[in-house]
């Protein structure tokens, strides 16, 4: 959606819906456009089906590490001649230093993950990985975690890294590793106790911050769709 398109959707928008008004567009992405609207809300409109799917389940609620769900609802855009969904959410924030942990964070439960409890014989995709989360495999969580935790003790030793970390930043590094790696178990837990088919997309830009520095997922999709 260029800005003309977006300028034009949120004319439109306000004058069928004048109690969620949008002010300015935030940005946008490969399913939608998200805007701000007048009380700090995010509007988000898209045409990602998975994705409203698991935020009508999650409509209404309180949630601990996920963004939370105001209303989700349908609208045609006579412009483009085309209906998209629009989720009412929270609206999350982009914390430097939070998201500067995070990115680090995330590559080690990815490389956790991915290289060293899948192995090189057997390649694990991210559907796999999705569904070790969804039926709660503890036992593979556990061993995983456990490697995470041998793998940041002896990052000096990786020669991808090759750092010379001192010991405050290797402690430091695991700390904040190890609670990315619990918080998307948590997360995953809180989702799939609500939505049965919802997933949690592991890309950086999925995780923000609420006002008081709490990280949360803020997009979704589902296994149905």
């Amino acid at each position: 959606m260029n800005e003309i398109e977006a300028y034009l959707l949120q004319k439109e928008f306000n004058r069928v819906f004048p109690q969620y008004k949008i002010e300015e567009m935030l940005g946008h992405g490969n399913f939608g456009t998200a805007f701000l609207t007048e009380n700090n809300n995010v509007i988000k409109f898209t045409l990602d089906p998975g994705e409203v799917s698991t935020c009508k389940a999650l409509r209404g609620r309180q949630n601990l590490n996920l963004c939370n769900i105001v209303a989700v609802d349908k609208f045609y855009f006579k412009f483009q001649k085309r209906s998209y969904a629009w989720i009412l959410q929270e609206r999350l924030f982009v914390n430097p230093d939070g998201q500067s942990k995070m990115k680090d964070s995330l590559y080690d439960f990815k490389h956790a993950w991915f290289t060293l409890f899948a192995g090189p014989i057997s390649p694990m995709s991210n559907d796999d990985l999705q569904i070790l989360y969804r039926s709660n495999k503890t036992l593979e969580i556990d061993r995983t975690r456990e490697l995470l935790i041998n793998y940041i003790d002896h990052l000096n030793e990786d020669e991808s890294h090759n750092r010379g970390l001192t010991e405050s930043e290797i402690r430091t590094r695991k700390e904040d590793s190890l609670e990315f790696f619990d918080f998307i178990n948590d997360a995953y837990h809180e989702l799939v106790s609500i939505c049965p088919s919802g997933k949690i997309d592991f890309n950086e830009g999925n995780f923000l911050f609420d006002v008081n520095g709490k990280m949360k997922v803020i997009d979704f999709q589902s296994t149905d769709i």
